[in-house]
């Protein structure tokens, strides 16, 4: 039953990471959902990342702030997006672990 809803679940997270298109393209219904996407932040981040720390001398903020732009990203959210992952894992661990605490609670 989870594989049934893990792939369309992980076809639409990937499809709001903002990889396949600008998310400020997607409509208002839809948008919200980039917010509980791991692929989201872990896009964003991957991106600023990448473009904060290029050792070119003519390479500045500005063209790492032109990049983020076409996907709607902006730099100074590095820290919400490590916030975001890591808030992200300890739900589904905290979820797993209540998950099986159930079971073995109702199989006695």
């Amino acid at each position: 039953v989870a594989i049934a809803f893990a792939v369309p679940a992980s076809g639409l997270f990937a499809l709001l990471s903002g990889l396949y298109g600008n998310l400020s393209n997607f409509p208002i219904y839809i948008r919200w959902m980039q917010w509980t996407s791991w692929f989201r932040y872990g896009f964003e981040a991957l991106l600023v990342n990448q473009w904060s720390h290029v050792d070119d001398s003519k390479w500045s903020d500005k063209y790492r702030d032109i990049i983020l732009s076409k996907y709607s990203f902006n730099a100074d959210n590095f820290t919400f997006d490590i916030i975001g992952l890591s808030s992200i894992v300890v739900f589904f661990y905290v979820a797993g672990y209540v998950s099986l605490f159930l079971r073995i609670r109702f199989s006695r």
